[in-house]
């Protein structure tokens, strides 16, 4: 795998699909421009080769992100990294039913992630992480309020796993930062640069580069 110097950002549409016809005039208007006319035909064969199952959806399931995510990267040499988003960790009431319901959903879209990937998830590292933690103790209204610290979480099938790295501060009281969250220990950002500078080969110039 490498690295480029360009990035492209793409979720399944929300709007509706135009007619073919549409995309053929859309050619025809761009024949003199090599750019546009170029742009439009990769668009259209990722478009093609994608085939989302419920990509008209209002709301996706990350399974069905994360396995177009899979079959892009698994046919596209030139696509060497991914960035997927899943939303609705923010749980501030009723916790333990809603996480119940997330877990699940994380579970299938990392599932479907690596059918999709096929031979090419042996080649693959994730990095699982949040913006920011929960606090430690539940709230009055059986949830957690926006923390600290939290876990970062390394898989795929490039990984040897099974293993803890970092210094655990504890649950105790008198270990918690501020009397209400995990302790910080150690700074995300060093944890993935250092996987990925394993992962891509990556020279200290580059990964300094990166973060």
């Amino acid at each position: 795998m490498c690295i480029r110097d360009s990035a492209q950002t793409w979720y399944p549409s929300t709007l509706p699909s135009a007619d073919e016809d549409l995309y053929q005039r859309l050619l025809q208007l761009y024949q003199h421009d090599d750019a546009l006319r170029t742009r439009l035909q990769e668009g259209l064969a990722t478009r093609e080769g994608l085939e989302i199952e419920g990509a008209q959806s209002r709301r996706p399931r990350f399974a069905n992100l994360t396995r177009a995510c899979g079959q892009l990267l698994a046919d596209n040499a030139d696509a060497s990294c991914a960035v997927l988003e899943m939303s609705g960790w923010d749980t501030h009431t009723a916790q333990i039913n809603r996480l119940d319901r997330q877990f699940r959903q994380f579970d299938e879209g990392l599932q479907a992630l690596r059918e999709a990937l096929g031979a090419q998830w042996s080649n693959t590292l994730i990095a699982i992480g949040t913006e920011f933690g929960r606090t430690v103790a539940i709230n009055g209204t059986g949830g957690t309020d926006h923390g600290t610290a939290s876990v970062l979480l390394l898989a795929g099938g490039a990984l040897g796993g099974g293993r803890v790295f970092g210094e655990w501060p504890g649950l105790a009281s008198a270990d918690l930062f501020e009397g209400r969250d995990l302790r910080p220990t150690s700074d995300i950002r060093s944890w993935i640069g250092a996987a990925l500078a394993e992962h891509w080969s990556l020279d200290g110039q580059q990964q300094w580069a990166i973060f």
